[in-house]
């Protein structure tokens, strides 16, 4: 009862190497959300009006010409268009630091030891 499960490679890695990857991989799961929902937008306004009428009161340009979205619709977009951009943003953001982590920490293996007392020198 006493003895521990071994650990996970997930588990074995330092934090300071495990939040750049979720960081960029929290990133890329926003940016797929958003792709996906203007997706289906997409997809609904293939389907909707051309003209204007109390329930089809927004413009979208559906490849050339322009279809008419719901309300709910245009506020799924805007947020789905601004989310996309932040994910984007912030998976750059997660994949430049997870390249400086293991930089950083390929450097560290490489380096020659430091004495760890003036009296070693």
């Amino acid at each position: 009862m006493g003895s521990k499960s071994p650990m996970r490679p997930w588990q074995a890695t330092p934090p300071r190497h495990r939040v750049p990857r979720v960081v960029a991989f929290a990133g890329w799961a926003i940016a797929m959300g958003s792709i996906l929902t203007l997706g289906k937008i997409e997809d609904a306004a293939r389907k909707q009006p051309s003209t204007a009428d109390a329930t089809f009161s927004h413009a979208y340009s559906y490849k050339g010409t322009w279809r008419y979205i719901t309300d709910r619709q245009a506020e799924a977009n805007e947020a789905a268009n601004l989310c996309m951009g932040l994910g984007v943003f912030v998976f750059a953001g997660g994949a430049i630091w997870v390249a400086i982590v293991e930089i950083l920490a390929a450097k560290h293996e490489r380096a020659p030891p430091q004495p760890t007392d003036w009296g070693d020198v």
